[in-house]
């Protein structure tokens, strides 16, 4: 290999680092595009690559996704089916992409990237490139703006050397409108342009040289839904040099439980009615983990155990085995007894059985919680929202003298903490 050859290989890898996979960043557009798959329940999307000339196949990528929409792997296939790399995708809890692994045509590892996120777990700030000796080659680091976007991107190699960076330009959608890029002696290289539909598709991308000159665009076409459809390619010249298109597949439905033959559902009914028994009283049993000794924290308190242990009664008959969490909606409760509940179970469930009972949100139990508190150890963000809006008070605190904001706290959930914050006017 020659050395100018090795050269533009080299910088060909530094700008696909700075350009591609920028997407990672938890913002608006991304966030969109996710929500995007999830709501049309995609689970496949197919991307075909042709010849413009001739209009015969070169390759084929086969993108899948899960429930939420996050892609879980892409297939590259050649014209013949044969496959030429795979890449793989991890996600945590909050739908960020924890990493990616690149898989050869022979399934052997080819590289890795790890990705950091900020202490909220909201942005993408670091991303770990290795190679298949898994072997650390690049690092990117990312700065967002005020949005949580990308506002800056620095790539560097192995030992902290600057190898190129990019800043970005995004309208009040969220959309990135203008890429510019850098070398490490922050010469410009190129200048990107992005327009969007009024639905905020990306409807073209513009590529100009380090002098400003047309070098290239990209044309997309979106169908009714906003799923993209076709992608038009063309050089300098104006000539379309590729040619991609879209086809998708839905997520299949769950198979629908068979229906029981009338003498089956007879027996049923007949057992079930001789079972009945008459609940005085009842009282629900709160899961919870074994108590502990008192510390000298009261948060550590709360956090190691839990909410209160009730006496079990014949209520836990009714309890749904496969969600004990959430009692039955027209079950009749007390405040004391739905205060455990909230560290645990739905929202809808809490507020319905609010309104049943006709229960005070201020409420307390023997240890002075309240739903707001038990909810926001529970890191119940939604329900925590709620509350707040029903009157929840945030100036309360417990028989240990431990605030709601300290609940919020052992519960480690970001938004929540927030949230109270909001409430109490921080």
């Amino acid at each position: 290999m020659t050395p100018k050859k090795s050269i533009l290989i080299f910088a060909v890898i530094v700008f696909s680092l700075i350009f591609y996979g920028t997407a990672l960043c938890k913002n608006k557009a991304m966030e969109k595009e996710r929500l995007k798959m999830k709501n049309n329940k995609i689970s496949v999307m197919n991307e075909f690559l042709f010849f413009p000339k001739t209009n015969s196949q070169k390759k084929k990528s086969v993108q899948s996704f899960d429930e939420n929409g996050n892609k879980i792997s892409i297939v590259e296939l050649d014209n013949e089916e044969k496959q030429i790399k795979k890449i793989e995708y991890t996600y945590d809890a909050k739908n960020n992409e924890s990493s990616f692994t690149e898989f050869g045509a022979s399934g052997e590892i080819k590289q890795k990237c790890v990705n950091k996120y900020d202490a909220a777990n909201e942005f993408l700030t670091e991303e770990q490139f290795y190679n298949a000796g898994n072997v650390l080659v690049y690092r990117r680091i990312s700065k967002p703006d005020k949005f949580y976007n990308i506002s800056e991107q620095s790539l560097y190699d192995k030992n902290g050397k600057l190898l190129g960076k990019s800043s970005n330009k995004y309208d009040n959608a969220g959309n990135r409108i203008e890429a510019l890029s850098y070398d490490a002696a922050n010469n410009l290289n190129g200048r990107y342009v992005y327009n969007y539909d009024k639905a905020g598709n990306l409807i073209e991308a513009v590529t100009y040289d380090k002098n400003n000159k047309f070098a290239g665009k990209k044309v997309n076409s979106y169908d009714q839904k906003g799923l993209l459809t076709e992608s038009i390619g063309y050089n300098a010249a104006g000539t379309a040099n590729s040619w991609r298109k879209y086809e998708y597949e839905l997520q299949k439905a769950p198979k629908a439980p068979e229906t029981p033959k009338v003498s089956e559902v007879k027996a049923i009914v007949q057992k079930k009615t001789s079972e009945v028994s008459v609940v005085v009283n009842p009282v629900p049993v709160v899961p919870s983990k074994p108590k502990v000794e008192s510390t000298e924290n009261p948060v550590a308190d709360i956090a190691d155990a839990g909410v209160v242990e009730r006496e079990k009664t014949e209520f836990e008959k009714i309890f749904n085995k496969d969600d004990p969490y959430n009692p039955p909606i027209d079950a009749v409760m007390s405040a004391k007894d739905l205060i455990g509940f909230c560290a645990h179970s739905k929202k809808e469930t809490i507020m319905k059985l609010v309104e049943k009972n006709n229960i005070d949100v201020n409420s307390i139990n023997e240890l002075g919680q309240t739903m707001l508190m038990t909810a926001a150890l529970g890191g119940k963000t939604d329900l925590v929202e709620e509350l707040i809006k029903h009157g929840a008070r945030v100036d309360l605190k417990d028989s240990k003298d431990t605030s709601v904001l300290d609940y919020a706290k052992a519960g480690k959930n970001h938004d929540v903490i927030k949230l109270i914050n909001e409430a109490a006017g921080k």
